[in-house]
């Protein structure tokens, strides 16, 4: 059973903004060892892609942020770290046909309208528009070709 997040997949998105997650991702979802396991999502700060975590990896995350801070007043929307995971996130759970929400917001900053890729990153993935997210390996790879990639 895979234990991370891993891969690339395109997927259409619905006239609701439901998007099926893909079965490679899903699965890491499903064996998170925490039932009904949230995918909790924010669009990254330069709004070219959506990020997503397991709720659980979020409260992870969270803990360590805590064990870091002092017993201070909190920071409220200066503090950058806190503001990254949970300033305008969404979370969905998987529906019972595989299926996340993808909050309307986040797909018009990120730029998703018909179609998404998902691409793996381990303990999270993220969800680009397909242009997006080919102009973001071409810097790298000259000739990517997400088609090709797909199979």
């Amino acid at each position: 059973m895979p234990d991370h997040f891993g891969g690339t997949f395109k997927h259409r998105v619905d006239a609701k903004g439901r998007v099926s997650l893909p079965s490679r991702l899903r699965k890491v979802v499903d064996n998170s060892g925490v039932p009904g396991d949230e995918v909790h999502m924010i669009v990254a700060e330069d709004k070219s892609h959506i990020i997503a975590y397991l709720a659980s990896e979020v409260n992870r995350r969270l803990k360590a942020m805590q064990a870091d801070e002092s017993i201070d007043m909190p920071a409220g929307a200066a503090d950058p770290r806190r503001a990254a995971y949970f300033s305008g996130s969404s979370s969905s759970i998987c529906d019972s046909a595989g299926r996340i929400a993808l909050h309307k917001a986040h797909l018009r900053k990120a730029g998703i309208d018909k179609e998404c890729v998902f691409d793996g990153m381990g303990d999270y993935f993220v969800i680009y528009q397909p242009a997006a997210f080919v102009a973001m390996k071409r810097e790298t790879i000259a000739d990517y070709d997400l088609e090709e990639e797909l199979g």
